[in-house]
């Protein structure tokens, strides 16, 4: 394995929430609760806990640089292209040059929140959203939607379902999303509900298709997924265990390792990779018990290798890493020099450039930066969209699409070329 380092300097995300004192919780197979002395080695387990039920914050820490924009650009060693740029809280998609102009954007008319949108082949936007709404469960499930806005912005369709985090687009034109439910699950706890989540096809259109629940398909190969106890905690004004907290799928066609129609999905508190076959509903691969803390945004390379964000939640920094699925072993990383410097507690994104250099989303401090393979920043760009008090927005994902400038993604949408795939 090669390690790779390299310092950057990043401020840490406060979300500045109160916390109770912390209690043990009853857990599948824990009886009991009560007061945990100060040494009892329980307590890193239930303030991995706490990290994990913190929610996801729409800002990060205010910014002490008052640069924003493009901080660094090595012309000779980037990946040059055109990067899309997420905002959530902001409910906006941005295509953004490599010397940080805005040059195209889409944006919701009323705004919840993004929780992701990716571009398809014909310029169209594909957005998993939320509309305003109100603290309880339900009324946070009936606001998420799926939607479609056109190069032009102009809004195509828009259905109501409980999508969350991310999107797919298969060959066949239907779309996988990831969806949320909620139900008693015995085996988890007779108490509380658990948030039970699925994988669900739509078609072209939004329409509903089938749906495989992430339960069933975890327990489909138990001795080789042993499912980790996650602590019921108050959300959406009731007690929920949030047992997965999936945050990205990807659809692979083919994989000499994962095989044929397999679903990719990072699973945030279960601190794992695992690979699904769609036909026959079987966990076919997993990944990452003991290397990855609150993972996110998996993703397939061209050479078959998966690269991965790992939050880093128990460790408190981040970093990126490239694995080989059939061995498991990690094969390249990126850190900073410092490590605590590099730290987004929650989303978090990479994609490998086709120069060898790899994007990165440092989602909560509104920052995208491009690493070369030995681990040099060679682009660093600060999203310019703060709040009164210079606190950053989070960015949710950042793609690009290399080689290609804004004028080539716009002649492409008018002449009906298909624009390129990036993941």
């Amino acid at each position: 394995m090669r390690l790779i380092v390299l310092g950057l300097s990043i401020a840490l995300c406060a979300c500045g929430e109160e916390r109770e004192p912390t209690r043990v919780e009853p857990r599948s197979g824990e009886p009991g609760s009560g007061e945990l002395a100060a040494d009892d080695p329980r307590l890193d387990d239930l303030r991995l806990d706490d990290l994990r039920a913190l929610g996801y914050a729409d800002v990060g820490e205010p910014l002490t640089d008052e640069r924003t924009g493009v901080l660094a650009w090595d012309r000779s060693r980037t990946c040059d292209g055109v990067n899309l740029i997420v905002n959530g809280r902001l409910c906006t998609a941005s295509l953004v040059t490599m010397a940080g102009e805005t040059v195209h954007a889409w944006a919701a008319t009323e705004c919840g929140r993004w929780d992701n949108a990716i571009l398809l082949p014909d310029g169209d936007l594909l957005v998993v959203g939320r509309d305003p709404h109100g603290e309880s469960y339900e009324a946070k499930r009936d606001a998420l939607y799926l939607m479609r806005l056109g190069w032009d912005g102009e809004q195509r369709w828009k259905t109501r379902a409980p999508v969350h985090h991310d999107v797919e687009v298969l060959p066949s034109g239907e779309l996988l999303a990831l969806t949320l439910g909620r139900r008693v699950i015995r085996k988890v706890s007779r108490q509380h509900p658990t948030s039970e989540e699925a994988l669900t096809l739509f078609s072209a259109e939004g329409v509903e298709l089938e749906s495989r629940s992430l339960w069933a398909l975890c327990n489909s190969a138990p001795e080789r997924f042993e499912l980790q106890p996650i602590a019921p905690r108050m959300r959406g004004g009731s007690v929920e265990i949030d047992l997965f907290h999936s945050n990205s799928l990807e659809w692979v066609a083919e994989h000499p390792v994962l095989g044929e129609g397999v679903v990719l999905v990072s699973i945030r508190h279960q601190d794992a990779v695992a690979a699904f076959d769609w036909e026959t509903s079987e966990l076919v691969w997993s990944f990452g018990r003991g290397t990855l803390s609150g993972p996110h945004d998996a993703t397939v390379l061209e050479d078959g290798h998966l690269l991965v964000f790992d939050n880093g939640l128990a460790r408190g920094w981040s970093r990126v890493l490239e694995v080989d699925p059939g061995t498991d072993a990690v094969v390249w990383e990126y850190r900073a020099q410092r490590p605590e410097s590099f730290f987004t507690r929650s989303h978090g994104s990479n994609q490998r450039l086709a120069c060898g250099n790899t994007l990165i989303g440092n989602s909560a401090h509104g920052r995208v930066f491009e690493v070369t393979p030995e681990g040099e920043v060679v682009w660093d760009y600060q999203d310019p969209n703060l709040t009164e008090n210079r606190e950053p927005s989070v960015l949710v994902r950042a793609r690009r699409f290399a080689g290609l400038t804004f004028a080539d993604l716009e002649e492409r949408v008018r002449s009906g070329v298909p624009l390129p795939r990036v993941d």
